[in-house]
Order: C-alpha cells, then sequence, then structure tokens
C-alpha cells in the first residue's frame, strides 16, 4: 500500500499485482490538468517539476495526455517552458536554491504565461512559493 506514490509504472497490474495506491497516478493528474486547462480555455502555459525521475515522469505523462486530447484542443494550446528545480529543496533555502529558484522565476516572467502547473510535494511547493 502506498500513501504517495504516484509512478503511472505501478500500474501495471500485471508485474504489481498486489499494489495499492491512495493517491492518483501521473497520468490521472495529467489529464486532469488538462481538462481544466480545457474547461478555461487557457492557452499557454509552464510546467514546473522537481529534477528527479517523479518530476520527469510528471512532464513525460503530462505531454502523453496532451497527445490523447481531441485535434482542436492540442491546436489552441502552447506547452509554454518546462522548468526544474532542485528536488531537495526545502525551507530554509540555501544559497545556491535561492539562486536556482530565482532564475526560475524569471524564466517563467519571460515566457509572458500566466498559468504555471507546479508539479511538487507540499515541502518543495512551500519553498517554491515562498521564493515567489
Amino acid at each position: 500500500i502506498s500513501f504517495k506514490s504516484h509512478s503511472t509504472d505501478l500500474s501495471q497490474v500485471t508485474e504489481y499485482p498486489y499494489f495499492c495506491r491512495l493517491s492518483a497516478s501521473q497520468d490521472l493528474v495529467a489529464t486532469s490538468l488538462l481538462n481544466i486547462i480545457q474547461y478555461y480555455r487557457w492557452q499557454r502555459f509552464n510546467v514546473i517539476a522537481a529534477d528527479d525521475s517523479d518530476g520527469s515522469n510528471a512532464v513525460e505523462e503530462l505531454r502523453k495526455a496532451i497527445e490523447r486530447m481531441p485535434q482542436e484542443f492540442r491546436e489552441y494550446i502552447t506547452f509554454g517552458a518546462t522548468l526544474r528545480y532542485p528536488s531537495h529543496m526545502v525551507l530554509p533555502l540555501s544559497e545556491s536554491d535561492s539562486e536556482q529558484l530565482d532564475s526560475i522565476l524569471e524564466s517563467i516572467e519571460k515566457t509572458g504565461n500566466r498559468i504555471n502547473i507546479l508539479f511538487a510535494d507540499p515541502l518543495q511547493a512551500s519553498a517554491f512559493l515562498y521564493s515567489a
């Protein structure tokens, strides 16, 4: 039983017949996010994720989910910047983490996109939002 695992790999029933998760898998999260984007007709968004395998999987599942969406949807959205933050980041921020986050925030500002999807656990999210 997993209270936190989001990995889509663990959804392979033949490989993990006894695995049970209590949180949504990344493919379900990605599809849900895209449904929100579609509902509000947001056209441009950035993705911010950790620089680890969880972050990579989240971004990949979002890209796959976009491909499963209707053609009309795929034509009007723009997947902007994909930015990565240090996966070990927590408050108080080290000087290095603070500099990296400042760089990410500058990159976000340069895109002009107002919608930013942040894939983060609560500790990482609080550190990121504190810096913003």
